[in-house]
């Protein structure tokens, strides 16, 4: 039979296991809001997101954002947009935010960077009516996973038509030269007149003002293999001393 200050010797080295490979980590995948500067005087400033329905014929424009994953997966946890204009129209002028892998190549060159397959779709926040600029924040409506080495673009539209009105929100960028980073790299811009990303061929040199961030499960260092090497050691230890002083 263990004795108590045996068992609680276990729970502790137990403990210190859990901490040593359960951790996890989280990131911005990609992005440029940490060098946010100014909306550029908000109304207009950025990518209008517009969709019209004039005499049957309806036309989506949408702007898109890409990047290629470095050598580690992530799972998504958010996705922050600078918006403004938006819900002016309740129910109307709204974006719909999505993720897409990406084809290779350079953007603007035929199907070079153009959307492939749907990876996931993103719930709208609560959307402030008026020209007021805020962060909203996305969250993926089911779990999104960035595969590693893998190319993806972040679609922002509008699939809500007014008859013969123009409704639209800005996608805000102040002077579109700030560039994103992350654990993530390579990014471009891509934008098109379509309801369909995949025929999007228009290549862009602004970003707009995003974040996607998302965690990933920490892959212990190599001195965190000796560490819990250390620790089985001295649990070892601790069971043959428990055993002696019970058979002295």
């Amino acid at each position: 039979m263990q004795t108590p200050r045996l068992t609680s010797s276990l729970l502790i080295l137990a403990a210190l296991c859990t901490l040593c490979v359960g951790s996890v980590r989280a990131d911005i995948i990609f992005g440029n809001l940490a060098g946010y500067t100014n909306d550029g005087g908000q109304s207009g400033a950025g990518s209008q997101i517009n969709a019209v329905n004039s005499g049957g014929s309806n036309m989506v424009t949408g702007k898109g954002i890409g990047f290629t994953m470095g050598l580690t997966s992530y799972s998504v946890t958010s996705l922050t947009l600078r918006l403004n204009n938006v819900n002016d129209n309740p129910g109307v002028d709204v974006p719909t935010v999505s993720i897409y892998t990406a084809n290779a190549g350079t953007a603007g060159s035929g199907s070079a960077g153009q959307a492939n397959t749907l990876v996931g779709t993103f719930t709208n926040p609560t959307l402030n009516a008026g020209t007021t600029a805020a962060n909203y924040t996305f969250t993926p409506a089911a779990s999104i996973t960035l595969n590693a080495s893998t190319r993806y673009l972040i679609i922002v539209r509008q699939l809500n038509f007014v008859t013969d009105t123009v409704q639209e929100f800005n996608w805000l960028n102040g002077n579109g030269t700030v560039a994103p980073t992350g654990v993530a790299g390579s990014g471009y811009a891509v934008f098109g007149g379509t309801s369909n990303p995949a025929s999007w061929t228009s290549s862009s040199s602004q970003f707009n003002w995003f974040q996607i961030d998302g965690t990933v499960s920490a892959v212990p260092e190599p001195s965190t293999y000796a560490a819990l090497a250390g620790i089985a050691s001295l649990g070892l230890v601790l069971i043959r001393r428990s055993r002696r002083q019970r058979l002295s």
